[in-house]
């Protein structure tokens, strides 16, 4: 069996590519053309604050393609395969961006954020309860992808069980933008994260909805019909006719002694 399935190596390959050409990019353009520390500060913050908008927005589209895909929407429209790929694709280029995302917060020392205070949830000093949610993401995020990629090993009900972590993986992110950001009270901002939380929300209705109604389903007793042959049905009649004419004779020979 392999580790991974064939068909995930290119993503993955791609999003690799992409994440290293950025980060080495990023760190010999600010080392070759900005001679100052708070050029580059600006610059980092600029990286991590766009890398974040963007891994968030990635991710909602990622949600909304996987929420969606337990309806019939893309077999009618047999489109199934491909949103599939997408919303794989679309969960690895997150990862990326949320590397960005770290790569320019450590970078950017404006705030000090070495890498213990962006791993262990509560260690930094800025905002420790956002901060913490968006660390408690990172690692749902991670643990998503590895059980997707590993899916043929770790099994479909497992692979399954970890899968439900976007639900509050995408509640606690949401919270992590909008309460850590430095420009979330902005009305661009306030519509940047609204407006996918309410898809969200408004799928995963839907989606309990359907899942009620197929446990309805289930629960509810099914009548049986039951088939009698033939000359099962002429025998009875028959046998009911006999009677009928039995208790006929009797009433005659009651009345008429």
């Amino acid at each position: 069996m392999e580790l991974v399935h064939e068909r995930q190596v290119p993503a993955m390959t791609v999003s690799a590519l992409f994440l290293f050409l950025v980060i080495t990019g990023s760190y010999g353009y600010t080392h070759l053309f900005f001679s100052n520390q708070p050029s580059i500060n600006q610059f980092y913050w600029m990286m991590d604050r766009s890398a974040g908008l963007v891994a968030y927005e990635l991710l909602a589209f990622s949600v909304v393609l996987g929420l969606t895909t337990a309806s019939s929407m893309w077999d009618r429209l047999r489109l199934r395969r491909v949103v599939t790929q997408l919303h794989q694709f679309s969960a690895l280029l997150t990862a990326c961006f949320v590397g960005l995302h770290l790569w320019g917060l450590h970078l950017d020392q404006m705030i000090s954020f070495p890498w213990p205070k962006l791993l262990i949830p509560l260690a930094s000093d800025y905002r420790p309860f956002p901060t913490a949610l968006g660390v408690l993401t990172l690692y749902g995020l991670i643990a998503l992808i590895a059980s997707s990629m590993l899916r043929e090993r770790v099994g479909v009900k497992a692979w399954r069980t970890i899968h439900f972590a976007y639900v509050p993986m995408f509640i606690l992110v949401t919270f992590h933008g909008m309460l850590s950001g430095t420009d979330s009270t902005q009305p661009w901002a306030i519509w940047f994260y609204a407006v996918p939380f309410f898809l969200f929300i408004v799928l995963m209705y839907v989606r309990v909805g359907k899942y009620k109604a197929t446990l309805n389903g289930k629960s509810r007793p099914k009548l049986h019909r039951t088939v009698v042959p033939n000359s099962v049905r002429i025998d009875r009649i028959q046998s009911e006719d006999v009677q009928t004419n039995k208790d006929r004779e009797a009433a005659r020979d009651t009345a008429f002694p």
